[in-house]
């Protein structure tokens, strides 16, 4: 009850509000910018005598449609009205390649801006996004967090994650982890198409797409800064960071670094032990706290320079975590995971006329995903444990063209191709599964899309055609209908997505069909011949938006989807009767596999309100299986390692990911110094599995089993969860430039854990408990004020 009475005083000013906002000059042209206007083609006319362009000076709307973010963002520099800015600050090039406004754009978008990520004093990436309508976090294997959207587990390479339009998924598998990855203190904005981007982008665009768009040359200034934070029993972590604009007449420079080190949570996990420790009689595992000992340690940088139209970008991501998910004998996380990558990109536009852009490309990709042992993986260390040690390189050439024929009708085009090369040592699962890696994977696609604005409403036709050196070729089409009028607008969306196996899926691939190795006395020691076939996963997407601006600085939007996948790529742990009484109980290993089908149908809402005051944002996601095509390795079942002995115990939600999930972020502006803000997550119930104790007790064949080594799983049902935080923003105290931040994160200490979404025997992982954040930055400009 306290907690719901905190939520009501936090939302009541904001939604009091909106009734006092004057209808002033500048409202009447926002209202205009936003598409009110009877005659839409009509001048706009810029009336601030204060800027650089003059009060007679007029712009047609029409024209910020044509232009590219690049060139948007030299236009603001100009000095134009506080409302064209926050239009253009609106405008969005993730789902079309051409900036588009949220309401008109041919996907479900999400844009999340600078000065909302650093209001809310989020810490990492978890914090943004959680904000987001259907994003959900839970555990992948060695203690790493991934990411789900509506309901569906996406960090098996269905969300493309981009920074400036380089995609930063891991080649090899295609996953991506979060937690202290990623700097938000250098972004500048994060666009989102939550639902399918394959058509444009390719085969990690399934389910959705990230772009985020880090801080550039622009602000014509030095800025650094750093924060810490303390859990309730250890401290959290710290971080630096730096970012350096500048511009002069034909060239620009921008360069970023941030170096940060977290630790997971100060709580409890029921950790494994190691093969060393468990043979020398101290058990299965235990449960110990990871307080100082889930160390989480990233290192970013990035310079981009761009001369005319030639622009240079680099980017480097170290990124390392401790698997507390199994320990030594002396109870210690030694094991640690490591991923590396390095880009490059080089990117000219060539423009004929004002109509016509030719933009080619060439991206070079390095990394080492996922090492045993950073800083380097070695076959056999000091715990005696597996190593995996995999180099990838991706060289990726591509071209874009687009031609206006006129502010109405546009057309884009382009082809892209590009070559993995791997070096591959991999000792993990060998007892089971020996086979040659593939060394090299190649891939073409060519794509195309126009965009028709009709009288009646905006038509997007597209399509993907991809090839692969594994596959058969792949075409995914989509087509949007959008329409705009007055305060109304609706979006009807079809679209058909694809995810191709990459070469460690296809490494760690399995159909289920296997032979088995028998050593000279007739004893199985191992398995081969075993099926790798694995096919391309295909969904189907049918979504549909409807909005309203309920007042010149509010509005509403609802929509509703439904996702269905056919042969989905599944990664679980797999067993059978055989494996069981063979090489024991719980013995297994982690595959990828087609199955069948599977889907999620639900539907989001969006309220938005910005005022003089602040403004807020609440949303309300909410998705279903029970009408679904559903897979047991997803579904509620009763643990068992045979899926043939799982009953299903909720038909309407997968592991991991809640039904209902209700998000807010409000922000007040109490002075001119001074500023509050305050976010929250709801969430209902979930599913996952835990660790059972059963005592004493004999296996199948009547031999003794003591308690340490006689452990299974079971089905929890978690309660619901409730994260609310609180943030204050101090500016230019106490001196000008120099801002403070400092929060309270978790407020009531629910301290939620992360669930693993697929089956297997992984405790619960636990996360941060309650945390006091500190944040300091300073400003100096490199140009004097006009």
């Amino acid at each position: 009850m306290k907690r719901l009475l905190l939520l009501l005083i936090v939302l009541l000013p904001g939604l009091l509000m909106h009734g006092q906002e004057k209808d002033t000059t500048q409202g009447k042209e926002f209202r205009y910018l936003f598409g009110f206007a009877k005659n839409k083609d009509k001048y706009a006319v810029i009336n601030n005598p204060s800027d650089s362009i003059g009060r007679n000076d007029t712009v047609r709307l029409s024209a910020f449609y044509d232009m590219s973010l690049e060139q948007l963002d030299s236009i603001k520099a100009l000095g134009i009205a506080p409302e064209l800015e926050r239009f253009i600050n609106r405008l969005i090039s993730v789902s079309a390649a051409k900036p588009l406004t949220q309401r008109t754009s041919p996907n479900i978008i999400t844009l999340i801006t600078e000065d909302e990520i650093r209001k809310s004093g989020a810490r990492d990436l978890i914090d943004v996004l959680r904000l987001v309508p259907g994003f959900h976090f839970a555990q992948d294997l060695n203690g790493n967090v991934g990411i789900g959207l509506r309901g569906n587990w996406a960090t098996e390479g269905k969300m493309l994650v981009m920074v400036d339009g380089m995609e930063i998924n891991e080649y090899y598998t295609a996953h991506l982890y979060f937690g202290n990855h990623l700097p938000v203190d250098l972004i500048k904005r994060i666009e989102i198409i939550r639902g399918p981007g394959s058509a444009i982008y390719g085969g990690f665009a399934e389910f959705g797409v990230i772009n985020i768009i880090t801080r550039g040359a622009d602000e014509n200034q030095l800025e650094f800064g750093g924060g810490a934070g303390m859990m309730t029993k250890e401290y959290a972590g710290n971080q630096s960071w730096m970012h350096l604009g500048k511009t002069w007449k034909n060239f620009s420079l921008s360069l970023s670094s941030c170096n940060s080190t977290s630790q997971r949570s100060d709580q409890k996990i029921y950790s494994f032990y190691d093969a060393a420790a468990s043979s020398s009689g101290a058990g299965v595992g235990d449960y110990v706290s990871v307080a100082g000992k889930s160390a989480i340690e990233s290192t970013w940088s990035q310079l981009n320079l761009k001369w005319k139209n030639l622009t240079f970008s680099s980017l480097s991501d170290l990124y390392r975590t401790t698997d507390i998910t199994q320990m030594n004998a002396n109870r210690d996380h030694k094991v640690k995971y490591g991923f590396s990558g390095g880009y490059t990109e080089l990117k000219y536009e060539l423009k004929g006329g004002s109509k016509f852009t030719l933009t080619p490309k060439v991206n070079l990709g390095l990394q080492t995903p996922w090492e045993e042992g950073t800083p380097y993986a070695i076959a056999q260390n000091e715990h005696g444990t597996d190593s995996v040690n995999i180099v990838l390189l991706r060289l990726k050439e591509s071209l874009t063209a687009t031609y206006d024929f006129d502010h109405r009708t546009s057309i884009l085009f382009g082809a892209e191709h590009y070559t993995d090369f791997t070096n591959i040592r991999d000792t993990v699962g060998q007892a089971y599964f020996t086979s040659d890696p593939k060394y090299q994977y190649a891939a073409a696609g060519i794509f195309g899309q126009a965009l028709f604005k009709l009288p009646a409403f905006h038509l997007v036709l597209g399509a993907r055609t991809e090839l692969s050196s594994e596959f058969k070729p792949a075409i995914v089409p989509r087509i949007a209908i959008t329409k705009k009028w007055n305060r109304y607008h609706f979006k009807v969306l079809l679209s058909q997505a694809f995810r191709a196996p990459t070469i460690g899926n296809l490494e760690q691939a399995f159909d289920g069909n296997y032979s088995v190795v028998y050593d000279t006395a007739g004893q199985a020691i191992g398995i081969s011949s075993v099926g790798r076939n694995l096919e391309p996963e295909r969904t189907f997407v049918f979504e549909a938006e409807f909005g309203v601006m309920l007042k010149n600085n509010m509005y509403l939007t609802a929509n509703f989807f439904d996702f269905t996948s056919k042969d989905p790529i599944v990664y679980y742990y797999y067993q059978d009767n055989f494996l069981e009484r063979t090489f024991g109980y719980g013995s297994g290993v982690y595959v990828y596999q087609n199955f069948p089908m599977s889907g999620t149908t639900g539907l989001e809402l969006d309220y938005r309100i910005k005022g003089n005051w602040g403004y807020c944002n609440l949303n309300y996601s909410y998705y279903s299986v029970k009408n679904n095509p559903r897979i047991p390795v997803y579904s509620v079942n009763t643990f068992d390692f045979s899926a043939e002995n799982q009953t299903e115990i909720n038909p309407k939600q997968l592991l991991a990911f809640p039904s209902h999930k209700l998000s807010v972020s409000t922000f007040f502006d109490v002075s001119d110094r001074l500023s509050i803000s305050f976010t929250g997550n709801y969430w209902s119930k979930t599913y996952g599995y835990d660790v059972m104790f059963l005592g004493d007790g004999y296996d199948d064949n009547g031999n003794f089993i003591p308690a340490a080594y006689h452990v299974s799983g079971r089905l929890v049902r978690y309660r619901p969860v409730f994260l609310a935080n609180l943030y204050f923003t101090l500016r230019d105290l106490p001196i000008k430039n120099m801002n403070i931040g400092f929060g309270v994160h978790d407020i009531f200490n629910d301290s939620p854990v992360f669930i693993q979404p697929f089956f297997g025997l992984k405790a619960p992982l636990p996360g941060p408990s309650r945390e006091v954040s500190l944040k300091l930055s300073y400003k100096i400009p490199l140009t004097k004020k006009k």
